[in-house]
């Protein structure tokens, strides 16, 4: 698996379409795994950031098993409103 820090910067680097691995990648996240994101996050534009949440939402939707709602609580403390993913995104409850 490759480090998160390299991940974001993968996909800050690349055009969408972005390989589903980098996506799913950031899926899991153990807590250092987390604070890494969060650091890195930080450093993304504005714009990226904006992007690379609503690939995850679209992700998060399409495939149940991938589990991003560590990293959703981390960008509900995003600056920007428009990163913020929805409220109701996440995985289903009783999982």
């Amino acid at each position: 698996m490759l480090d998160v820090k390299v991940i974001l910067m993968k996909l800050a680097e690349d055009q969408k379409p972005w390989r589903s691995r980098y996506l799913a990648g950031l899926a899991g996240l153990s807590r250092r795994e987390a604070l890494s994101f969060q650091k890195t996050w930080q450093t993304l534009p504005i714009e990226t950031r904006r992007k690379i949440i609503s690939a995850l939402v679209e992700v998060s939707e399409n495939d149940s098993s991938l589990d991003f709602s560590y990293l959703f609580r981390l960008c509900l403390e995003d600056e920007d409103e428009e990163v913020r993913p929805p409220p109701v995104i996440g995985r289903p409850m009783g999982r």
